[in-house]
């Protein structure tokens, strides 16, 4: 979500952002997948999960795509200091007002009376996201962030081998053997435990893979055999994303987490797919005007500002009797998202407009 104002803008990089921020809004209006009920408004979480879950992935891509080369732009001290003005301090700012928010509506437990208990509440409260479940994304963000001055020796020319044999590994290790295993294990219903974890690279700890594979993606030039294979590769695996959580749910009764993790090989394969999908379609030929270029450059700049609020304004429209149209549920899935999206970006825009205020949406 993050870039840099100075940057040199990359069109392609700002319509992923843009599509994957309405992805993410579109999820957060399907929140549904996560109770089962044999309904068919579940049944339509089930279609949105299976087509927009890549946008949390190809965030963490894009973070890799953007960032590891920042030596040609600025030093290391430079780059800390852009990401605790544009990701630390709009994470603190937003989480003290959605921890206000929900204190006001008891929707967080009461603060402690007493300073140091309250303090190590407070501190406990955004370490754990206990705030806004949402905000999750910041760590894994973080670390990612902390990672990248050693990661951008892999930019280096002679480190290309380097990079495609950790992709490589991360593939097998951390994607498809611990997938495979788990859903094995669940599908025929075994329960001997979840893969462990020790097993996958050291290196590549976390989310590291992503940001490592939207480098690696965004530099490499894919063949038209291997763009195809890609795509087929990406749609059967939301297919079978789709089927899966549908079976497994409805067998079980009950929510099975088996399909939902984001480094799962249904979700790694869909996401790359769409990554070198946008990079490939001819976007300068689709928006041949420049000023579409820059209207598409603001928009992707309030990606952030985005992802921030927009929680706030779901919530606001689901309190709406009008804006929740009654409990429709087709219309709240598929089309209320598109008012959300459109409400949260003319918010960000105006404030970024305003100068004692545009610091909370950088």
């Amino acid at each position: 979500m993050d870039r840099s104002s100075g940057e040199k803008r990359v069109l392609y990089f700002d319509m992923l952002n843009i599509a994957a921020t309405f992805c993410v809004v579109w999820l957060h209006f399907n929140n549904e997948i996560h109770w089962y009920s044999p309904t068919f408004e579940w049944k339509q979480t089930v279609l949105v999960q299976a087509i927009a879950y890549w946008a949390v992935p190809v965030f963490f891509m894009l973070s890799g795509a953007t960032l590891l080369e920042y030596r040609n732009r600025y030093n290391t001290a430079t780059f800390f200091k852009h990401r605790i003005q544009r990701v630390l301090i709009p994470f603190l700012i937003w989480g003290t007002i959605f921890l206000v928010w929900r204190l006001s509506r008891g929707e967080v437990a009461p603060l402690p009376s007493g300073l140091v208990e309250k303090q190590w509440t407070i501190l406990d409260i955004f370490v754990n996201n206990k705030m806004e479940p949402i905000y999750w994304f910041f760590a894994p963000l973080f670390s990612i962030y902390m990672s990248i001055p050693a990661m951008s020796c892999f930019t280096e020319e002679k480190n290309r081998p380097i990079v495609n044999y950790l992709i490589s590994i991360g593939i097998v290790m951390i994607t498809l053997l611990p997938f495979c295993y788990n859903f094995i294990n669940t599908l025929l219903n075994i329960g001997t435990g979840w893969w462990n974890g020790s097993w996958n690279p050291a290196i590549l700890g976390g989310y590291l893979l992503y940001p490592l594979t939207g480098y690696w993606a965004s530099k490499r030039e894919f063949s038209k055999k291997e763009r195809t294979l890609l795509y087929f590769g990406g749609v059967l695996m939301c297919v079978f994303r789709l089927c899966g959580i549908y079976y497994l749910c409805t067998r079980d009764g009950a929510k099975n987490s088996v399909f939902f993790d984001y480094l799962c090989f249904p979700s790694y394969l869909l996401a790359l797919a769409v990554f070198v999908f946008f990079k490939y379609i001819s976007w300068e030929k689709i928006f041949k005007k420049k000023a579409l270029h820059s209207c598409i450059r603001r928009i992707s700049q309030c990606s952030f500002g985005v992802y921030l609020i927009h929680l706030l304004v779901l919530t606001k429209m689901q309190e709406n009797e009008f804006l929740a149209w009654g409990g429709q549920r087709l219309i709240w899935h598929f089309i209320a998202p598109f008012l959300c999206y459109g409400i949260c970006i003319v918010v960000v825009f105006i404030v970024k407009k305003i100068p004692f205020l545009r610091f909370i949406f950088p």
